[in-house]
C-alpha cells in the first residue's frame, strides 16, 4: 500500500531521501498550514495557527516508512501523524509528517542546526524551488560563529 510523506528538513534533499528510501518517488511540493518550522538541533514543526511550512511530498510503500522511522528516531526523538497538505497544483492530500516528542523538544530547546545539516536542508529546498531563507540564515549564523573562533 502506498503512503505519502511530507518532508520539511533534510529529507527535502533528493539525494539524502533516496539514500534512505530508494523506492521513494517525488510527488511534488506542498504547504502545511497551521504549523511552523522550529530549530531544535534538527528541524521540527509545531502547531502555530497563522504559520505555514513548505516542503516536499514523496510517495512510498507503507513498509518503507518503517525504514524512515529508524532515521528519524521514531518514536523517541520524533513522533508523527497524518497531516493535510496543499500540493502546489491545488490538491489537498493526507501525508505523514514527523515532529519532535515533547521530551526531545525540551532537551533540544535553543540548540542550533549543525552547519552540514543546514546546508543539506538549504540544498534540498533550492532543488525543489522552495524558499531557502530559513536555511541560509542558519548557515550564515553558523559561519559567523566559526569566524569568531
Amino acid at each position: 500500500m502506498e503512503t505519502l510523506y511530507f518532508a520539511y528538513g533534510s529529507n527535502m534533499n533528493g539525494a539524502r531521501m533516496l539514500a534512505r528510501v530508494p523506492t521513494a518517488r517525488h510527488v511534488g511540493t506542498a504547504t502545511l498550514y497551521g504549523w511552523r518550522l522550529a530549530e531544535r538541533l534538527y528541524a521540527d514543526i509545531e502547531r502555530w495557527r497563522s504559520a505555514r511550512v513548505r516542503g516536499v511530498v514523496y510517495a512510498m510503500d507503507a513498509r518503507d516508512l518503517l525504514v524512515l522511522d529508524r532515521y528519524e528516531g521514531f518514536p523517541n526523538t520524533y513522533t508523527g501523524d497524518d497531516v493535510r497538505v496543499k500540493m502546489d497544483d491545488g490538491r489537498w492530500v493526507q501525508a505523514w509528517a514527523y515532529f519532535m516528542t515533547t521530551t526531545a523538544r525540551r532537551k533540544r530547546a535553543g540548540m542550533k542546526y549543525p552547519l552540514d545539516y543546514a546546508a543539506i536542508c538549504a540544498a534540498g529546498a533550492k532543488e525543489n524551488g522552495l524558499p531557502t531563507d530559513h536555511w541560509r540564515r542558519a548557515v550564515a549564523g553558523q559561519i559567523a560563529r566559526y569566524d569568531l573562533i
